[in-house]
This record gives C-alpha cells, sequence and structure tokens, in this order.
C-alpha cells in the first residue's frame, strides 16, 4: 500500500466518514451495522494485493514517462512501452479481480 502523508490520511478519513460520524453524533441509531460476516478466502486479498502491485507499478512507470516531459528529457521507446505493459497488466488485475469477487459473491448466494 502506498504511503500517503498523516494530514492527506486524515483529510481522507473526515470527509469519507462524515456521513457517519454525523448520524453516530446526532442518531446513532439509525447507523447500519452489519449482521453477516463473511470470511473472505485468501486468493481474494491475494487478488487485491496483485491489483495494488501493478496500479503501483502502472503509477511509477507514468511518472518516470511524465517527469522526463516536464523537464525535456529524451524519452526511449522502451520506457514508454514499459509504461504501456505496466497499465495494461494494471487492468488485466482488475479484471481478474472483479471475475473472483464475483466468483466469491455467487457462491455466497448459493
Amino acid at each position: 500500500m502506498e504511503k500517503v502523508p498523516f494530514s492527506e490520511g486524515l483529510r481522507l478519513l473526515l470527509t469519507a466518514n462524515e456521513k457517519t460520524a454525523r448520524v453516530m453524533a446526532g442518531q446513532p441509531e439509525q447507523l447500519a451495522t452489519a449482521s453477516t460476516f463473511v470470511d473472505v478466502p485468501a486468493d481474494l486479498w491475494n487478488g487485491l494485493t496483485e491489483c495494488q502491485n501493478r496500479l503501483s507499478h502502472s503509477q511509477g512507470s507514468l511518472y518516470t514517462v511524465m517527469r522526463k516531459l516536464n523537464f525535456n528529457e529524451g524519452i526511449t521507446g522502451d520506457e514508454v512501452r514499459a509504461a504501456f505493459t505496466a497499465v495494461q497488466e494494471s487492468k488485466t488485475a482488475v479484471v481478474r479481480m472483479e471475475e473472483r469477487l464475483l466468483d466469491f459473491v455467487e457462491a455466497q448466494g448459493s
């Protein structure tokens, strides 16, 4: 997982959880509670980790290309191909993850 500065993490927590905080402060009984717990298989967690790793690699490759463009540095065809490949691998990992999740959800309904 990518590290974020404390202030960014705090901002995300506050903005993402504002509705929940308001409900808890004014009407805690309105807060939805989970009544069903699902044991998530390791292959789903591994798939999610693969997606995160692929996306992080893509981001790094694209960052390298963009930095070189911004500073008028030469970009090689290999660097562009590596960035393109990383993005394609990210897309493929996400599709695989979606398929795994659909299979898991369908199996839970059976």
